[in-house]
């Protein structure tokens, strides 16, 4: 499992947490919404950054692992995860 990401790793928006995974070597820009922060991750809206950060961090192996996935399957350099993406198939 790798490790959590630091600070510098992610950026808090208003609609979610910003990140970036690799695909083949390149840089994918992904942002998980705060919807599915909230219906996966156990994030209570409203809340402080804090919070969503933590929840963020908490959650990370499996967010990258979903972004990782996705990026594999969409030709899009960016990536956005919504509830969706984290539904068992």
């Amino acid at each position: 499992m790798k490790a959590a990401p630091s600070e510098s790793q992610f950026q808090l928006t208003r609609h979610g947490v910003e990140f970036a995974v690799l695909k083949h070597g390149l840089r994918v820009e992904c942002v998980i919404l705060l919807e599915a922060l909230q219906q996966c991750f156990w994030l209570d809206l409203p809340a402080r950054d804090e919070r969503i950060r933590q929840c963020f961090v908490d959650g990370y192996a499996r967010i990258r692992a979903v972004a990782e996935r996705k990026s594999l399957v969409v030709s899009s350099d960016t990536i956005r995860l919504t509830p969706a993406d984290f539904l068992r198939k």
